[in-house]
């Protein structure tokens, strides 16, 4: 899919194939239209009547112009000032911004991540987990955020991670790199503290929980 516009529009845009998309940032210049990446398998995208959908969503987009400023004529007075100048320019700029709201949801989003303290994982048939889970195997909570820090997860080993001792599980948060973190790790009535800092992404926790 590709996106064409007049020479010097400076634009921010998604491109869609059906529910599929692709940002795209791109200057035009003149000299040929913007190219997407590919974007979707077009048989993945066809409606029941066989109809496809594709379309452009505008962010931001800018534009300067130039065009010639008429000089009116001098009077015979200012002529001889005048005489040696010729037409004048104008340069405006144009600026749009169709993703103000988005920017400011996520900067709301951050700050009411810094707020959350506590995040609690429900395990539902926790009793037969052992006999579902074999050692080495684990259950993986969905990414979330909390206390200002993005892309954290938690991973339990119900029958525990390779190594652990008979009867234990294992318990880890994943973390991503650059941060530093104090945190309790619980299980029921069971807590652990955790102290980490890494530069690194990983998973941190306990072997034997």
């Amino acid at each position: 899919l590709a996106l064409d516009a007049p020479a010097g529009l400076a634009l921010v845009c998604r491109l869609y194939v059906g529910t599929a998309s692709a940002q795209l940032q791109h200057t035009f210049d003149g000299t040929g239209p913007c190219v997407a990446p590919r974007i979707a398998v077009l048989r993945d995208h066809f409606n029941q009547e066989g109809a496809l959908r594709v379309g452009v969503e505008i962010l931001e987009a800018s534009r300067e112009l130039t065009c010639a400023s008429p000089v009116p004529s001098p009077s015979a007075e200012l002529l001889e000032y005048h005489e040696d100048e010729g037409e004048g320019t104008i340069a405006v700029s144009r600026y749009l911004n169709h993703r103000v709201l988005e920017l400011v949801q996520g900067q709301v989003d951050v700050m009411q991540s810094r707020m959350v303290r506590r995040i609690e994982w429900r395990l539902e048939g926790a009793a037969s987990l052992r006999r579902a889970f074999s050692e080495g195997e684990c259950l993986c909570s969905t990414p979330f955020e909390a206390a200002g820090m993005q892309g954290l997860q938690l991973v339990f080993y119900p029958s525990g991670y390779a190594g652990a001792r008979e009867g234990f599980c294992s318990y880890f948060l994943f973390c991503p790199g650059a941060s530093a973190l104090r945190c309790w790790l619980t299980i029921g009535k069971q807590r652990r503290e955790a102290r980490v800092a890494f530069e690194r992404s990983g998973f941190y926790g306990r072997t034997n929980f």
